[in-house]
């Protein structure tokens, strides 16, 4: 049976690694909602990050028991985060980078990215707005709208979602839409071509 790979931790891990922590906030408020983020990012990453790491050791089918606490722990902190950030986006609006720094609103994307389908739809809009205003990663966005054609039966646009069979530990793209554009596509938003993503997954490609 296929699974969404690692709850789709690893590419959201990789996806959150970029970004500058000198970040300097122009107002006191913004500096109080990039903290807020910030905690909200760590508790997103933290046992993803020890979930990846597990992944790995066992070749991607780690032992249910070792496996399903992380699991259980992750949906939690999603939860939580979830949660936490609603108010804060209630508050204060979608976060800007000019605002709170590319790492702080990467926060929003990765929470938004592990949430329910129907959170996901609602946030979205906001995001695209982000990104045309240049407050938000190109990449992000991809990566979303990726996300929701999965949830929803379609080809992804940008090959950015992966499933791994639980039983063996292979692992795949789900179905990508015009695979011949799919390299151009990834470039206009800053990702890299999907041959040398592949390779950096361990997925199989073409």
């Amino acid at each position: 049976m296929l699974r969404p790979t690692l709850l789709a931790v690893l590419l959201i891990t990789l996806a959150g690694c970029g970004g500058s922590s000198r970040f300097v906030p122009p107002t006191p408020e913004a500096a109080a909602y990039r903290d807020a983020l910030l905690q909200i990012r760590e508790a997103d990453q933290a046992p993803r990050n020890q979930y990846v790491a597990l992944q790995r050791r066992y070749d991607y089918r780690p032992p249910d028991a070792l496996r399903l606490p992380l699991a259980r722990q992750i949906l939690a902190a999603d939860s939580a985060n979830q949660a936490a950030l609603e108010v804060l986006v209630a508050a204060r609006g979608w976060p800007r980078t000019s605002e709170v720094g590319w790492r702080a609103a990467s926060a929003a994307f990765l929470v938004v990215q592990h949430a329910p389908l129907a959170v996901q739809r609602r946030h979205r809009p906001a995001l695209e707005a982000a990104v045309e205003a240049d407050e938000a990663d190109p990449a992000w966005l991809a990566e979303l709208t990726d996300r929701i054609a999965v949830r929803e039966g379609r080809p992804q646009p940008y090959g950015s979602q992966i499933a791994t069979d639980a039983a063996t530990g292979t692992r795949r793209f789900h179905p990508i839409e015009d695979p011949a554009g799919v390299d151009a596509r990834r470039a206009a938003v800053g990702l890299e071509p999907l041959a040398d993503y592949a390779r950096r997954m361990n997925v199989t490609y073409p």
